[in-house]
């Protein structure tokens, strides 16, 4: 069981900052829950963070198969970390992006840097002391700040250019496709 985002303004996910369509924590982290009976422990927790991307490899490998290499995928096999096998955490950082480079986020061991307007503002965050992200450490720490940025920058120099949105070849064109919702404004935030 996984959602797909945080909640909205009527299911507030208190007492993280943000919601659905940020990446704020209210709007990534989100409840991930697996049962798997002989193969998972009862009560088996995992601290650190997993990302969605990790369900596709943890699938493939649960289901005897085996994920290629030349395949690339971010996500990792969980299965090693829900069954104990392996006390390391899955990821040592995660990136996300969306709308062309205009939100951004980077996670890394306890730190995470944000920006909702292309980089133009960062914000940091010790997410093991904060986790409601109220206390913005990005003038206390300049130089965790300028790492992770530099990681973000060149991870996001790597991406392949974005596949979706509509295509006059696919049709008529819905009038409210791609109109701005409140929380694509980058100032928007829920706290």
């Amino acid at each position: 069981f996984i959602s797909d985002n945080g909640g909205h303004e009527a299911s507030p996910s208190l007492p993280l900052k943000g919601k659905k369509g940020t990446y704020w924590e209210g709007g990534l982290r989100v409840p991930f829950c697996a049962r798997w009976d002989g193969v998972i422990p009862a009560g088996q927790k995992l601290s650190d963070p997993v990302i969605s991307l990790d369900i596709m490899p943890t699938f493939i490998k649960a289901a005897g198969g085996k994920v290629d290499q030349a395949w690339k995928l971010d996500g990792v096999d969980l299965i090693p970390y829900m069954t104990g096998k392996n006390k390391d955490a899955p990821h040592d950082t995660l990136y996300w992006a969306w709308n062309g480079g205009r939100r951004l986020a980077i996670r890394e061991g306890k730190y995470k840097a944000i920006t909702n307007n292309g980089g133009s503002k960062f914000y940091l965050y010790n997410l093991r002391e904060d986790i409601s992200e109220k206390t913005d450490l990005s003038t206390s720490k300049p130089e965790t700040l300028k790492e992770l940025t530099r990681k973000l920058s060149k991870w996001e120099l790597s991406l392949m250019r974005s596949q979706w949105g509509w295509n006059k070849k696919l049709g008529y064109k819905v009038p409210g496709f791609g109109k701005p919702e409140p929380y694509h404004d980058p100032d928007y935030v829920i706290e």
